[in-house]
């Protein structure tokens, strides 16, 4: 499952927006929920109705704002676009209210059961008004949200690799484990005449109650979709792979430690046998190319701690033989022979022109001639795990530039301006005359 959408389950179902919220938890959230998506509406309605956008610009000239801003719209079942709704509402509570107060009527489109505008009526804008409880709860869910928002943030498209995506999440997971202890920065409306967000400080005793329940489920999900599984095979394999990784980390339980290194061993095995420079006359290749040995043994259910333990380490094809290490891994295991290897894996990270630090990217650090010459076993198995988990990321990040691109909204894309668009983005040479 993509971590970015598991991610948003999660979230949607600690704010009160996901389907298979239980009654019993919705409601100790209800009144966050509400807030939200009073919030949403309000966003709506500044955006659709010309005098509350207008009554709402109008106030920002008179306060001296040079560029007028507006609210900003989000589909109900993006909750990264909810938090960043409610944070440009906090930012123009002042001039809301202004219009809010200006305008006593506006005209509301009614809908019919298949969601047809049937009718024009007049609502009072009192209707849409947040109280102030409900802007004391939206400036409050930037607790939950905020982090949350960062950690999607860093795990979408390709920007964080393979074996820290699981990083990001034990991260966030830790944050709301650890939130009662904390401290945090709330939100608040700017000063008269600018538009930078100030922040308060708040305990989290002082948070609402609703808040408070909100991150426990959130640190509930979390731990029940993703820490309590641990990482899926390929990021563990991507762990081991990565030369500045310190292995085994600390976060990662005995068995999860163990399923690592089985299934580590085998693929290193399988890669050997691929590239030829498995001996024949060695015990772990007779063994292996055993009737006994090529199927895996039925998994039997765990009954004690350090049963997957022992486990993991029967399904390796033999026994590991200390005394008998391949060279490659006992360069691997030479800490100053690896270190002068591993420079090659750095690069320049350059933002406006200038070189802001160097990165490690184990992509370039295994693509590097030296690196496959020393490292042939690994490079060989890092290209098979890095093309397999890559492939969602990049399909993602081009469907969304597509819908940025073309239209206010993706679902105003038709099938032939997206198909031209994306055409349009692999390369000149591929354009139609269309497009």
């Amino acid at each position: 499952v993509c971590y970015c959408h598991d991610l948003a389950r999660a979230v949607l179902y600690a704010i009160g927006m996901g389907a298979a919220l239980e009654a019993s938890d919705r409601d100790d959230i209800d009144e966050l929920t509400s807030a939200l998506n009073k919030m949403r509406t309000l966003s709506i309605k500044f955006a659709r109705v010309t005098a509350l956008k207008k009554a709402c610009h109008d106030s920002q000239a008179q306060g001296g704002i040079k560029r007028e801003l507006e609210t900003i719209r989000a589909a109900i079942t993006r909750w990264n676009g909810v938090y960043l709704g409610l944070l440009r509402n906090i930012q123009l509570k002042h001039h809301i209210e202004y219009a809010l107060s200006s305008t006593e009527k506006i005209g509301v489109l009614e809908h019919d059961d298949n969601g047809d505008a049937v009718s024009m009526v007049e609502r009072n804008t009192s209707d849409i008004a947040p109280s102030a409880l409900e802007w004391r709860l939206a400036a409050e869910s930037s607790v939950l949200l905020g982090k949350a928002y960062e950690a999607t943030q860093l795990l979408q498209g390709l920007r964080t690799p393979a074996d820290q995506t699981y990083v990001v999440i034990f991260n966030l997971w830790t944050y709301c484990k650890n939130a009662p202890t904390k401290q945090f920065q709330i939100p608040c409306p700017p000063a008269p005449g600018s538009t930078d967000v100030r922040y308060v400080t708040k305990h989290w005793s002082e948070l609402h109650p609703s808040v408070r329940k909100s991150v426990e489920l959130l640190q509930t999900q979390l731990f029940n979709r993703f820490i309590s599984n641990g990482p899926c095979v390929p990021m563990m394999i991507m762990m081991k792979l990565n030369p500045l990784m310190k292995w085994p980390p600390q976060w990662l339980t005995e068995k999860q430690v163990a399923v690592a290194e089985m299934h580590f061993e085998r693929r290193y095995r399988a890669a050997k046998r691929a590239l030829g420079l498995d001996d024949p006359s060695s015990p772990s290749s007779s063994s292996s190319s055993s009737p006994s040995s090529s199927s895996p043994r039925a998994c039997t259910p765990v009954q004690s701690p350090g049963s997957l333990l022992s486990y993991g380490m029967r399904q390796f094809d033999s026994p590991v033989d200390e005394e008998a290490v391949d060279p490659e891994t006992a360069f691997w295991t030479n800490s100053h022979e690896l270190s002068a290897s591993v420079k090659c894996g750095y690069m320049n990270e350059i933002k406006a022109g200038k070189v802001q630090r160097r990165k490690f990217d184990m992509m370039v650090f295994y693509a590097n001639g030296e690196t496959i010459k020393k490292f042939p076993v690994r490079s060989y198995m890092f290209k098979g795990v890095a093309a397999a988990i890559c492939h969602e990321g990049t399909s993602e990040t081009t469907f969304s530039e597509a819908g940025r691109h073309f239209a206010k909204t993706r679902t105003d894309v038709n099938s032939q301006t997206l198909c031209q668009g994306l055409m349009c983005k692999s390369g000149e040479k591929r354009r139609p005359t269309a497009a």
